[in-house]
């Protein structure tokens, strides 16, 4: 009788521990899916609503979900996670039908090519009209730069992908741009390691990042001469160990590059936060007195936000906005009014070009 007594007991604690523990906060975020948690309204109508929003904040389920991760690699080789895939090598790589398609070059759209290319130019005609450098930065993907590690079973077909139409567009409109393609690829000859193994599957590693930024410094500098070159000297350069793959607890232990400036004299400056158009999603102005250098304001996404150090520092006033923000020209026209930069970079990584393109 006891025996069953604690048996109920320990059954109804597994019922209900999760529904207590239920993650209930209003704009909650779950790092292990990279989105925030499902709202609801709770209406009886809306079942599959009510199911979603009880499956994703359930307490414990991200313990279980780890929990069944690490089973299947240890036992079958095999990474079941929301976000990452194994590739060859255990290589990890993101596995959303996005990425995949690119990879493929089942999503190249020469009409959206030619109409994003015909976007980048009205930036750069009203940047010109206002005596602002204007340059386009895009950032290539790990798949591009290290297709021989992607799954084995996944095969690109032949020709362009829909990035290197993009790019060619751009080129042939005469726009200031620049391509991490090259730059990347040569230090991989070189021997250098642009992106890691594991962790943080969607960016460059920091050693890619330099380099590629120093390039970007190299048609900045011929923009202003007073523009500071990106030296090496100015930072401390070490290997970190990363223990779990980026939003997971996913264990890897992989030793990844790092960049400390030695010395920063850029100061945060949230005077402006209001000021902005749009959400102001990621909005960050810097100042730097210590230096004679122009103003630069930047549209970028996660691969240039992620080495924000590479650029504050550099100039005497820093903004970066995600180009989400722009979701019109007057937009881009205001942040151009307000801020006064010298020069304006939008970049974007080649697998985030703009959903909307705006008018």
């Amino acid at each position: 009788m006891r025996k069953r007594i604690i048996f109920c007991i320990c059954f109804f604690l597994i019922l209900i521990i999760p529904v207590i523990t239920m993650n209930t906060d209003e704009s909650a975020v779950s790092e292990l899916d990279n989105e925030y948690l499902p709202e609801i309204e709770w209406d009886i109508n809306q079942l599959e609503q009510i199911g979603t929003y009880v499956e994703k904040r359930i307490g414990g389920r991200n313990q279980a979900i780890l929990a069944y991760e690490v089973f299947n690699d240890k036992v079958f080789g095999i990474l079941e996670h929301p976000l990452y895939m194994y590739g060859e090598n255990e290589w990890v790589y993101f596995k959303e039908i996005n990425y995949v398609e690119d990879y493929l070059r089942i999503n190249v759209d020469e009409q959206y090519a030619e109409a994003f290319a015909q976007y980048m130019k009205k930036l750069d005609t009203i940047s010109g009209e206002k005596q602002i450098d204007f340059l386009y930065v895009m950032c290539v993907d790990k798949k591009t730069i290290y297709p021989e590690h992607f799954p084995n079973g996944v095969h690109a077909k032949d020709g362009e992908s829909r990035a290197d139409i993009i790019f060619e567009e751009i080129q042939d409109l005469g726009i200031n741009c620049f391509c991490t393609k090259e730059t990347l690829l040569q230090a991989k000859e070189s021997g250098v390691q642009v992106y890691n193994q594991k962790y943080d599957a969607g960016h460059w590693n920091e050693d890619g990042a330099f380099l590629a930024c120093k390039d970007i410094y190299e048609i900045l500098n011929e923009f202003d001469s007073r523009i500071p070159l990106l030296d090496e000297a100015d930072y401390n350069r070490s290997m970190i160990t990363e223990p779990y793959l980026l939003t997971s607890e996913f264990p890897i232990n992989e030793s990844v590059p790092y960049y400390e400036r030695k010395e920063s004299h850029a100061v945060a400056d949230e005077s402006y936060d209001e000021l902005m158009p749009g959400e102001k999603v990621y909005f960050r102005h810097y100042e730097n007195t210590d230096i004679d250098a122009p103003k630069i304001l930047i549209f970028r996404d996660s691969y240039i936000d992620m080495v924000s150090k590479f650029f504050i520092d550099n100039f005497s006033e820093t903004t970066f906005a995600s180009y989400g923000n722009l979701t019109s020209i007057e937009d881009f026209e205001t942040y151009l009014d307000i801020l006064n930069p010298d020069i304006v970079i939008f970049e974007n990584a080649e697998r985030t070009f703009p959903l909307q393109i705006p008018e």
